[in-house]
């Protein structure tokens, strides 16, 4: 079994075809779903999503490319429902800091960063890191909290050997998630992968945005994570069985799946 540790599997993208999916999911091995929310909107998705014999555990939290003039609001609302059910989420996610297109907000995006760790480390809950342009900003702001039992992941982890490197050596209780990106042929993520312990390594799709080579260009599927799992045993030399066991064995620990049914 494999898990898929972060999908947009509400995404509307998937409405028409969503058992579909679901079952093809299944036939790759995929065992499970984890679900990162974005905003106030997408929560209201998350709970409105389809029965399923896949089992299927959301976060919550807000995106930093969704906070803008009104992100106190939304954490808020965001809040409550956290608040209100805090064993049905198993991370704070997705949150962090994106200076790619904007910086605007970049400011609030701090301020949002620093609310949403304060819930982490309230309700004993990891976090799940969107970084984009801004791993030096995130390492100045998470050297704050070095002697707390913060935890979490860096999803779609694309950093540098040596921001890599800061990560294991400053923030021990963090993952990487892997996915599609590792197929891509000008990424240098394998040359990064290969100085990582796998029992450091995550699996994650990102459905339904960065599928991998050979399905770039169309919709991303969590039944296309096999294809992350042949990259990570060339980075490895070990088989696609240990990776899974291992990824599967990591995600576990980090976002307590045993308190879900898993």
């Amino acid at each position: 079994m494999i898990i898929d540790t972060h999908c947009h599997i509400y995404d509307t993208v998937f409405s028409e075809d969503f058992s579909d999916v679901i079952q093809r999911a299944k036939d790759a091995g995929v065992g499970a779903l984890l679900l990162p929310n974005i905003d106030l909107a997408s929560s209201e998705l998350l709970f409105q999503m389809p029965t399923s014999s896949l089992p299927m555990v959301p976060m919550i939290g807000l995106h930093p490319c969704s906070v803008k003039i009104n992100h106190l609001e939304e954490l808020d609302a965001l809040y409550s429902l956290l608040k209100s059910s805090p064993s049905a989420f198993c991370a704070i996610g997705e949150i962090g800091l994106d200076l790619y297109w904007d910086t605007t907000f970049q400011t609030q995006q701090v301020d949002a960063l620093h609310k949403q760790i304060s819930w982490a480390l309230a309700f004993d809950l990891p976090i799940v890191f969107h970084i984009r342009n801004a791993f030096d900003e995130v390492f100045v702001e998470l050297a704050k909290y070095e002697k707390t039992a913060l935890r979490g992941a860096f999803h779609c982890f694309t950093g540098t050997v040596a921001q890599a490197e800061h990560i294991l050596e400053n923030l021990p209780g963090f993952l990487f998630g892997i996915g599609g990106v590792i197929s891509y042929k000008n990424s240098d993520l394998k040359s990064v992968i290969k100085t990582l312990p796998l029992e450091k390594i995550l699996l994650e799709t990102d459905a339904p945005y960065l599928p991998p080579v050979p399905h770039r260009g169309r919709r991303n599927e969590p039944s296309f994570l096999s294809y992350v799992v042949d990259h990570l045993v060339d980075c490895y030399h070990v088989g696609p069985d240990e990776i899974g066991l291992q990824t599967t064995h990591n995600a576990h620990k980090l976002f307590q799946l045993k308190n879900h049914g898993l």
